[in-house]
This record gives structure tokens, C-alpha cells and sequence, in this order.
């Protein structure tokens, strides 16, 4: 195959596409109807990967290898979300001593 420009290969490409999905008997409106729910369903795919696919590698690392959420929270994100909100609430609150203390407030 030779193309001679990007054009002609983008339009065998859609060639392809059209002759592998059989969509190359349906009407103009047809085909595109078909292409945007096409396009819809792809863009929800990466949109919900985006989204949840991060947090059930993290609850699957917790899992499976025991690292527990703070560990991770500092590699990922930061400083120990615990030990922010245990740095909020100590001037307000002198009886925090531990972690605990501080979960224990929040809930």
C-alpha cells in the first residue's frame, strides 16, 4: 500500500472501518446515528476508566499487598490525610493524642 498523503490513508482507514462493521449499506443519516452512539459508548468507556479504574487498582493494592491507605495517600497525594486533619483540629481540640482520637472526632 502506498499513500501518497495522511488524507488518503484517514480515508481508508474509515474505508475499513465502514467494510469491517458492514455499515457501508446504511444511509447517510444511518451511519452517522451509528457513528455518534459509536462515539458516545467510547467516550463513557474512557470517561469511567478515568474515574474508577484508579481506585480499584488502589483498593486492589491494599488487598492484595497490605499497603494500608495513609502509605499510600503520602505516595500519591501528599502528606498523611490523617495527620492534616490531626494538625487542623489541634488547636481547637487539645485531647488529640493519637490517630485514633482523630478519627474517632471526625466521625
Amino acid at each position: 500500500m502506498n499513500f501518497k498523503n495522511l488524507r488518503e490513508y484517514l480515508a481508508w482507514l474509515y474505508y475499513q472501518y465502514l467494510l469491517v462493521t458492514g455499515i457501508y449499506v446504511l444511509e447517510p443519516w444511518e451511519k452517522s446515528l451509528f457513528n455518534w452512539v459509536l462515539l458516545s459508548a467510547i467516550a463513557m468507556v474512557i470517561y469511567t476508566s478515568y474515574v474508577f479504574v484508579p481506585i480499584h487498582v488502589r483498593l486492589a493494592l491494599e488487598f492484595f499487598f497490605g499497603i494500608c491507605g495513609s502509605r499510600l495517600d503520602s505516595a500519591v497525594t501528599g502528606p498523611n490525610s490523617l495527620w492534616a486533619l490531626r494538625s487542623l483540629y489541634k488547636d481547637e481540640h487539645s485531647l488529640i493524642k493519637n490517630d485514633l482520637d482523630c478519627i474517632e472526632l471526625i466521625d
